[in-house]
């Protein structure tokens, strides 16, 4: 009779030791997540800004070389100098930057929602987890609780 209570006392303490560290290593797999999102929302917030700064910065270079150029066309007399002038006016690349911010921009959000994504399905496994028998009777005992969802509100 000693013989079976041990065996099952030791059963259920395998038992606890196993579904705790498969709760613990969920869990993780959450925070990890969760961290993926922060990366991401900080990369949003250094990025976008230095890209307009950078998108600002050609447009007032491109925005004074085309005044100068207009004031130039307008003191020449000279039909031929303005032709010349303006065959080698220089590519205009403030066009390129927008469509590169706009790029830069669209990524991140897409980097965003897929880590929201990652995060969401790692905390579904782990709530499933600890409302699943017998998962959940350590997860009482050991205090693990249910995870909120990532959602934008």
């Amino acid at each position: 009779m000693w013989l079976f209570i041990l065996i099952v006392l030791s059963v259920a303490i395998l038992c606890d030791i196993v579904f705790y560290n498969s709760l613990v290593f969920l869990r993780q797999k959450v925070q990890e997540a969760k961290s993926g999102i922060d990366v991401q929302l900080k990369r949003r917030h250094d990025l976008i800004p230095q890209l307009v700064a950078t998108v600002k910065q050609y447009t007032l270079h491109e925005q004074d070389l085309l005044t100068r150029l207009a004031q130039e066309r307008v003191s020449y007399n000279d039909v031929k100098k303005v032709f010349a002038l303006a065959e080698s006016y220089p590519d205009l690349k403030s066009n390129k930057n927008f469509e590169k911010l706009q790029e830069e921009i669209s990524e991140t959000e897409d980097h965003i929602a897929a880590s929201r994504a990652i995060y969401n399905q790692n905390a579904n496994i782990f709530n499933t987890k600890i409302q699943s028998f017998p998962e959940f009777l350590v997860a009482k005992l050991h205090g693990f609780v249910q995870i909120d969802l990532f959602e934008i509100k």
